[in-house]
């Protein structure tokens, strides 16, 4: 996802039925078995799956092992495509991009021949600029309000922006185990949303410290603060936050790392500042993170120490 705020073209796609386009070798055949009845009369048949069955145990690495395989066979023939595969290939979705139109336009062919050698082909096309621009291209918009899932994240590639989809709950009665589902659909793999999510969390923690059993109706004050909360959530989806960091004729960039800590909690938060040739400076947070406090209780200096780990880590994942 980091990788994908440098590009000023991005694109995604999907490979077509991956899973069953990759064939099990045939002496491993007998630990991909199924029994078969017609009906109750009807005697039981054996099958043997012939490819990797999506949900079984090592069909994610098997696929994943298959395309490192095919990027290293083909890298002679189709050496950028390769690098793609092997960097930004996410179980069956590609997230990649490029500095130039001809480049995308090169890297569509090259990434379709590639797979095309192995049988497989790629569809959802999605660009991060107007098709209507480039119809040479053939990209496949997402057909709702041109809305695409990156990883879980949602992209609108017509604003090439990334935004938010929140499904408050209705409820106007509350145990433990709603508020914790509340917050699992509250995705945000970037850190985007930290202080809302923080807060959240925080609330969590009360409950805990309130001993509530997951299926309990929470007390009556605490219910009208979650309640009020809840009732905020659909505010984040008029958030729009750009993709794309990087602009034209840069002298420098430079990423600062901050990180801070109190008694609830502690974070880390990572901005990229850019200075063109003409001397403007313009800054855009890149991505953060925070944690809740544990109930053991530590010292302030103990939590900032956390924090600047949680730092370390934000800045050090950009630099790679």
């Amino acid at each position: 996802m980091l990788r994908a705020r440098k590009h000023a073209y991005f694109f995604s796609c999907d490979i077509s039925h991956m899973f069953g386009q990759i064939e099990i070798h045939p002496r491993q055949r007998h630990f991909q078995k199924i029994l078969w009845k017609k009906g109750l009369n009807e005697p039981v048949q054996i099958f043997k799956l012939k490819t990797v069955t999506y949900g079984t145990t090592p069909a994610c690495y098997l696929s994943t092992r298959v395309l490192k395989q095919l990027s290293l066979d083909e890298r002679e023939n189709f050496p950028r495509a390769a690098d793609i595969v092997l960097q930004d290939v996410y179980l069956d979705d590609i997230l990649s991009g490029c500095s130039s139109l001809n480049e995308l336009e090169s890297l569509k062919t090259e990434l379709t021949q590639l797979f095309k050698s192995a049988g497989m082909s790629l569809h959802k096309w999605c660009f991060s600029h107007s098709t209507n621009d480039f119809p040479d291209l053939h990209f496949d918009q997402s057909s709702e309000e041109n809305m695409t899932k990156t990883l879980g994240a949602l992209w609108n590639s017509s604003s090439d922006t990334f935004c938010f989809k929140v499904s408050p709950s209705t409820r106007n009665i509350f145990t433990k185990r709603d508020v914790l589902s509340q917050i699992a659909r509250i995705y945000d793999p970037l850190g985007l949303l930290g202080p809302v999510i923080s807060k959240a969390n925080f609330f969590m923690q009360q409950l805990w410290l309130l001993k509530l059993e997951w299926q309990e109706k929470l007390p009556v004050p605490v219910a009208s603060e979650w309640a009020s909360f809840v009732q905020s959530l659909p505010d984040l989806e008029e958030l729009r936050i750009p993709r794309f960091l990087l602009s034209e004729n840069l002298q420098s960039i430079i990423l600062y790392g901050f990180s801070d800590a109190s008694e609830k909690g502690f974070g880390a938060v990572t901005y990229v500042s850019m200075i063109n040739n003409s001397g403007d400076r313009h800054s855009h947070l890149l991505c953060s993170k925070s944690r809740v406090a544990p109930l053991k209780t530590l010292t302030i200096p103990r939590f900032l120490m956390n924090a600047r780990s949680l730092k370390d880590e934000r800045v050090s994942g950009p630099v790679s």
